[in-house]
């Protein structure tokens, strides 16, 4: 073997260390962004929640998120990249709390063998909204906020029928005849009961149970 041939050989190793070490590096720089936008976003929701849309500001956001100031900027550019950003977050999250309750709810519904614990899916339920009670009234304002501005009106519609979609199974379980139609009514029963117990005080956990049973037995009964 030649000189040069050896010297390629060895550094053949000492490039593929090199390559792998900066893949590592942008694999940890990514994701350090993508935990500081996350980061963001969640201070965004918290604002929302507590001061409402007049008080989300980039300024509010960064000293909520205890970050420089400019970094919304950075991550978001203009207020309303801000909010489309956000409606999509609280999207992703909402799903993903819910696909499990509903997943749980449509196996029970369609287990014939024995009854159905409508107090254990209500204390989920509950338990959830809760859990997401910033998320959930941030979401309440941004939709109301939609309402004059079509391209977040079509966010929040998109993150309607993601629950609808979710509630499909469930109506069909339950024995509905027209579950598209079944789907909606019980995505709007559900939305009603959430802004009812994040909105009014004394709203108790019965209510909900109450609800579930009614609103799913008539299904199943027509």
């Amino acid at each position: 073997m030649s000189h040069n041939q050896s010297m390629g050989t060895a550094q053949a190793p000492a490039r593929t260390r090199h390559s792998a070490r900066a893949a590592a590096a942008k694999e940890t720089v990514n994701t350090e962004e993508k935990d500081r936008r996350e980061a963001l976003l969640d201070a965004a929701v918290r604002v929302i929640a507590a001061e409402g849309m007049r008080g989300l500001t980039h300024r509010a956001v960064e000293n909520e998120a205890g970050v420089p100031h400019g970094s919304t900027t950075y991550y978001f550019g203009s207020r309303r990249d801000l909010i489309v950003a956000i409606m999509q977050h609280i999207a992703d999250q909402a799903r993903r709390g819910a696909e499990p309750i509903a997943r749980g709810l449509t196996l029970m519904m369609a287990d014939r063998s024995k009854p159905v614990d409508l107090d254990a899916v209500g204390d989920a339920l509950i338990q959830w909204i809760d859990a997401f009670a910033d998320m959930e009234r941030a979401r309440y304002e941004l939709q109301i906020s939609a309402v004059r501005d079509p391209e977040t009106m079509r966010l929040a519609t998109e993150t309607c029928d993601q629950f609808r979609v979710m509630c499909e199974p469930i109506v069909i379980a339950c024995g509905s005849k027209n579950p598209a139609r079944d789907a909606k009514v019980v995505q709007a029963a559900l939305d009603g009961w959430m802004f009812s117990r994040l909105t009014q005080t004394g709203q108790s956990d019965e209510i909900i149970k109450r609800g579930l049973e009614v609103l799913l037995g008539a299904i199943g009964q027509e």
